[in-house]
């Protein structure tokens, strides 16, 4: 796609962001997405508004 970025970083953090969508979407009793899932899904929707246009 031409972004600067670290393709190896921003696989694992797209791997990490799909567990916390199956954990929520799925209804699990395990609190995989915890306290920091919100941040990490902001971060992207930046990332991806920086890049992404």
């Amino acid at each position: 796609m031409g972004w600067p970025l670290d393709r190896k970083s921003f696989v694992a953090r797209l791997d990490e962001l799909r567990e916390v969508r199956n954990e929520l979407m799925h209804f699990n009793d395990k609190d995989k997405a915890g306290d920091d899932a919100i941040p990490k899904l902001r971060n992207m929707i930046e990332l991806l508004r920086r890049y992404g246009t």
